[in-house]
């Protein structure tokens, strides 16, 4: 499990500490002590919706969101927790949809009550975080929209980042926990092509019409055998997220630390 700190002074971000815990025996750790605390939600636990709110000013647009996802479900909607994501269009938002229960389920499996005394939690959709570390803490790579790709478990976060906002936002499922074997990377770069020509042409759809600029790639497993077979379907190019060091109050620190693999972690501290 990676946990970031990050600290805002009201003029910048600055990363305090980036830890990483047992998942199935998480310790206390004296730089998780207080603070806001936010977890990352599997994308296969949310339900996105595409909202277009035409006519609500940018104030209301929330409370709209909750109520038209409200709307469409047909449980009582105090069992669910809504979220919404700015993607930088007048008219559109994503909304977000996590049901409580399982939310639960989340925290009492994933932290072994590490954080059972804080008096509240926040929750943000993996692929979401993906999206939100990109644009806060990396540099950007040419073009107007990336497709952001994370492997963890079972699970690939998928986010497409547009204009410096998050503009959608999908998964793949990964049929080996591993992902990324050798035997078993043609299938998968076939399975994300197509995925994210799924994706491309829903947002040709809402109007956007440029064309993907680069896919880059995280996660414990890629490796440059991952990027090279990747690379043979996605010819605008393939890479890795470049982090900015200058977030670090001593980036020299940093050379032993694989910080792409707290990518996410450090989105999830953008609100």
């Amino acid at each position: 499990m990676y946990a970031a700190r990050v600290c805002y002074d009201g003029t910048r971000l600055q990363v305090k500490a980036l830890v990483r815990l047992s998942r199935t025996h998480p310790k206390k750790h004296e730089l998780l002590e207080d603070g806001e605390v936010v977890l990352a939600v599997p994308d296969d636990q949310v339900i996105v919706k595409r909202l277009v709110l035409p006519d609500e000013p940018a104030a209301d647009r929330p409370e709209r969101a909750k109520f038209e996802m409200s709307q469409t479900l047909l449980e009582d909607e105090r069992s669910f927790r809504f979220d919404t994501v700015n993607t930088g269009r007048q008219d559109r938002l994503l909304g977000l949809i996590m049901r409580r229960e399982s939310l639960s389920k989340l925290v009492e499996r994933n932290t072994g009550g590490l954080f059972a005394e804080r008096p509240s939690l926040s929750y943000r959709m993996r692929a979401v975080a993906l999206g939100c570390g990109y644009v806060e803490f990396c540099r950007r790579q040419a073009g107007e929209l990336v497709c952001l790709v994370d492997f963890h478990d079972q699970l690939a976060s998928v986010c497409f980042v547009y204009q410096k906002h998050v503009l959608a936002v999908s998964h793949m499922r990964l049929n080996n926990p591993e992902g990324r074997q050798l035997s078993d990377l043609p299938r998968l770069a076939v399975e994300l092509k197509t995925l994210v020509n799924l994706q491309m042409s829903l947002l040709f759809s809402e109007g956007i019409t440029v064309p993907l600029s680069s896919l880059i790639v995280t996660g414990e497993g890629v490796t440059e055998q991952v990027t090279e077979a990747l690379a043979r379907h996605f010819p605008g190019g393939v890479g890795t997220p470049q982090i900015n060091t200058g977030f670090f109050a001593d980036p020299s620190n940093l050379t032993e630390i694989p910080i792409d693999n707290y990518l996410i972690s450090l989105g999830l501290t953008i609100d």
